[in-house]
């Protein structure tokens, strides 16, 4: 028996292209048509990624896997993907679909048409942090961008992602319709051409005379309609246990934990609907679980 080929390390841009809301779809939609539409849609990452010099190794439940030999092109697939979806001029605007993709550089193992190493991991966990219609990326994808696209990124605070025991340096771009685009992705610019690091925040959660104030001090808020939670809603569509919205890193995120879910608008953006899903707190905005939309609960993370 020949044995296979030894497996090799080479200096790659690795990319995560997730759809953001699908399991809201499901529910919303049915199986049938949203298994086609979720069909449709990975199709369409895998266009971005293929034409624009990718090489797409699979796809994983929601998500596209892909390989770059450089940041930049990964990074044109990525905010293609979220343009597509997001921008109210094509086709995919209103169907309740988002991307998000996390975006990172370095080596990795090659073995058997797939893709290993501690850079595919950190891509990964850097996608599962992104909201709807954001990109996350690495310094060292950061690095390998051109000038006038670092230009338009914002530095996020430093992220603790599991398993690593160093703060993880992260760029971020979003999708923002409600601004004058500076190109046609329609993404709107973060930052100058050197971006600072962000101090830590605060976050308060308010709703009527209820609130609750993270930080360093205290970094989780429980919701739901328990009388246990921090903040207590009464209304026969929220959970017990219905969402939870933590500190991670000097990130806020909320994390959905309910059946009927929950629904973020911040401030500038479209409402997105997280069903067992996780969505990251910016500025301001406002948060509404299941259908209690007479119980907005308004978040300020200023």
């Amino acid at each position: 028996m020949i044995p296979p080929p030894p497996a090799h390390a080479r200096s790659r841009t690795v990319i995560f292209i997730d759809i953001s809301g699908s399991v809201a779809l499901y529910s919303d939609r049915g199986d049938t048509e949203a298994h086609a539409l979720n069909a449709e849609c990975l199709e369409l990452f895998t266009q971005a990624v293929e034409s624009r010099g990718g090489q797409v190794v699979k796809r994983i439940g929601d998500a596209v896997l892909s390989v770059f030999d450089e940041a930049q092109p990964a990074l044109d697939a990525a905010l293609a993907s979220l343009d597509a979806l997001a921008n109210p001029e094509t086709p995919w605007s209103g169907r309740g679909l988002h991307a998000r993709a996390g975006i990172n550089h370095g080596p990795v193992i090659e073995d058997g048409g797939d893709v290993y190493g501690d850079v595919v991991n950190v891509a990964a966990r850097l996608v599962n942090l992104a909201s709807a219609d954001e990109v996350l990326l690495s310094e060292a994808a950061f690095g390998g961008l051109a000038d006038e696209a670092r230009g338009r990124a914002q530095r996020v605070d430093a992220l603790a992602l599991r398993g690593k025991d160093d703060m993880i340096a992260t760029y971020r771009f979003r999708w923002t319709g409600s601004d004058p685009p500076t190109e046609d992705t329609g993404l709107t610019s973060m930052g100058d051409a050197e971006p600072t690091l962000l101090v830590p925040r605060r976050l308060r959660l308010r709703l009527g005379e209820q609130f609750v104030d993270l930080g360093p001090e205290q970094r989780r808020a429980r919701l739901g309609r328990s009388r246990d939670n921090d903040i207590v809603v009464s209304h026969p569509s929220v959970s017990r246990a219905h969402a939870e919205v933590l500190l991670r890193g000097h990130s806020f995120v909320l994390l959905d934990k309910s059946v009927n879910g929950t629904i973020v608008r911040v401030a500038g953006s479209s409402p997105v609907r997280s069903v067992r899903d996780q969505v990251t707190l910016v500025g301001r905005g406002a948060i509404v679980l299941g259908r209690a939309d007479e119980d907005v609960i308004h978040f300020d993370a200023n």
